[in-house]
């Protein structure tokens, strides 16, 4: 086989350089939308007046519905986030919840109070289910270690004695 020829030399690692740029650059961009995605605050979408509308209210609630679903997707793993950092996420997501009913559930037109009454009830239930699944982490973290401690009692049981 023969060789390349030396004057394309340069050419060629230019390629290289450009090639192994842009998929370092895709990667690492891949890395922090997916970073920004689990970890970051999103940004409050479309309450941005005083007296969002009820559109804009159940938009913001769906999105952190959504949000809500990836993280208490994300402690099912097996490399699951430590506790403290579920129970910072649960802050700011009670935070998040309590500035959108605040500002959705003020005093608007008369017409406007089924939609009132259906962002109170969808903003409960959501207070609910993020309650709950803070709840079931903590007993899914409780078997985890006992499971985790009887194994280790298991092995201390199974190894044989020292002499």
């Amino acid at each position: 086989m023969p060789g390349r020829p030396p004057e394309t030399r340069r050419c060629r690692i230019a390629v290289y350089v450009l090639v192994y740029g842009f998929t370092a650059l895709w990667v690492a961009l891949l890395i922090r939308s997916i970073a920004m995605d689990l970890y970051s605050q999103a940004p409050a979408s479309g309450l941005r007046s005083q007296t969002p509308g009820a559109a804009d209210c159940a938009s913001e609630l769906e999105a952190l519905f959504r949000r809500l679903n990836v993280r208490s997707g994300l402690s099912l793993s097996p490399t699951a986030p430590p506790r403290a950092d579920w129970d910072r996420f649960a802050r700011e997501f009670e935070d998040r919840l309590g500035q959108l009913q605040e500002r959705c559930l003020r005093a608007g037109a008369p017409h406007e109070q089924d939609a009132r009454d259906a962002i109170r009830d969808a903003a409960d239930k959501l207070e609910n289910l993020r309650a709950h699944l803070s709840r079931c982490g903590q007993e899914g973290e409780d078997g985890r270690r006992a499971v985790a401690e009887s194994i280790a009692r298991l092995k201390r049981a199974a190894s044989p004695p020292a002499n």
